[in-house]
């Protein structure tokens, strides 16, 4: 489970903030969570993802990054409700966090 939070987290990393454009490298990158039920505090995957999270925006020095965190109720319903809800804001990357 680790290693596709890593999986996620590297994606995360490949984002190309630096060769976009000067207008709108300007602008905020956005990144919508999707937690697994209890959300962060749960000392597992949650915390993990958070963790990964803050770790590359320092690394990548992305203090520009808008990150939404949203908590799932554990239904599939409420997942893709939520997925949905952040592409339609027109997020640039959704990670969702939980079991497989």
């Amino acid at each position: 489970m680790l290693k596709r939070i890593l999986v996620a987290l590297t994606l995360l990393s490949l984002i190309p903030l630096s060769t976009l454009p000067a207008s709108a490298a300007q602008s905020k990158a956005k990144i919508g969570i999707i937690y697994d039920v209890g959300g962060r505090g749960d000392n597992s995957i949650n915390d993990a993802t958070a963790v990964g999270v803050a770790a590359a925006k320092k690394k990548f020095n992305l203090s520009n990054l808008d990150v939404r965190e949203l908590v799932t109720s554990g239904t599939s319903f409420d997942r893709e409700n939520r997925i949905e809800f952040l592409v339609k804001a027109k997020y640039d990357l959704v990670i969702g966090v939980g079991p497989t």
